[in-house]
């Protein structure tokens, strides 16, 4: 199992892709941030906001 954490605030939702390389997660707000497994480390690849609902 491994751990890493990703944002201070809590998440509203999350999904992985088909071979869990990336995971876009949701801030609790409108935004999604993607990210991408590169080694041990997480990237930050895309930040999707042009949106005014929330994410849930």
């Amino acid at each position: 199992m491994a751990y890493h954490s990703f944002l201070v605030e809590p998440i509203s939702c999350h999904a992985w892709n088909k071979d869990r390389t990336q995971i876009a997660i949701c801030p609790n707000n409108h935004e999604v941030h993607i990210y991408e497994k590169s080694g041990a480390k997480w990237n930050k690849v895309h930040e999707l906001k042009e949106h005014n609902g929330q994410v849930t």
